[in-house]
């Protein structure tokens, strides 16, 4: 059975990250865009990271086709699915990446300004 996806929203330790993507790579911005609402088509497209069970966390890779970055060197999208939503915890560019550490408590962060959402998840 296939679930339909209702909504994308960012939290807030994303959507200062993303200001922060939309000043360095600015001419990319609609394909970044694109990407997310691919979400909602197959929001199981990024790989699982490990770690976090039984919250289902994934890293998108994203290219930037306009400034010649291909997957590995371009940006992460850090993600939740929960019930029929998807949650944006934190994007990075991986040539600001400043460590596991860094975005292991940028996505804590993230989960905790979401605990009440990710709580009504019912165990997915």
């Amino acid at each position: 059975m296939r679930m339909n996806y209702t909504g994308i929203s960012p939290s807030a330790t994303f959507v200062n990250a993303y200001e922060v993507i939309k000043k360095y790579y600015p001419n990319s911005i609609e394909q970044i865009e694109d990407e997310f609402a691919k979400l909602l088509l197959n929001p199981n497209c990024g790989a699982l990271i490990r770690g976090f069970h039984p919250a289902q966390i994934r890293k998108l890779r994203i290219g930037l086709k306009k400034y010649q970055i291909g997957k590995s060197g371009g940006l992460r999208l850090i993600y939740l699915v929960v019930a029929s939503n998807i949650i944006k915890l934190f994007i990075y560019s991986k040539r600001h990446y400043e460590g596991e550490e860094w975005v292991y408590k940028s996505v804590l962060k993230s989960l905790k300004e979401h605990s009440e959402s990710i709580g009504t998840a019912g165990g997915e």
